[in-house]
């Protein structure tokens, strides 16, 4: 009975130092899974920011003006052109009336 209490606490003996091998060499694999663990919600905080930042720019981009707002934009332009142009045609014979009358208002109706 005495040898088989002995080869009972050598084979717990042994257990004890597979286990505690295990154990050392779970605790060294895993050291820096804390690290990894801050470190990758770092990156997942991060990557919440760019992917906002990335959906703000996607709508500014989607505002903007494309190249045939552009194009009607200078053909209302060119419209306005042509109606100022014809305004202006207009007022040139509003000024030469104005001043055929201020010239016969200064000299009182006498004819040179």
């Amino acid at each position: 009975m005495l040898d088989w209490i002995k080869g009972f606490e050598a084979v717990l003996s042994i257990l004890a130092m597979v286990s505690a091998a295990a154990a050392l060499a779970v605790a060294w694999l895993t050291r820096h899974s804390k690290d990894n663990a801050v470190k990758i919600a770092n990156l997942e905080e991060r990557e919440m920011h760019l992917s906002s930042r990335m959906a703000e720019m996607e709508t500014r981009m989607d505002n903007l003006p494309t190249k045939d707002d552009f194009h009607a934009l200078k053909l209302q332009l060119r419209t306005v052109e042509g109606s100022i142009e014809t305004v202006s045609t207009r007022l040139e014979s509003v000024d030469r009336t104005a001043r055929r009358i201020d010239d016969f208002l200064l000299n009182r109706g006498e004819r040179s």
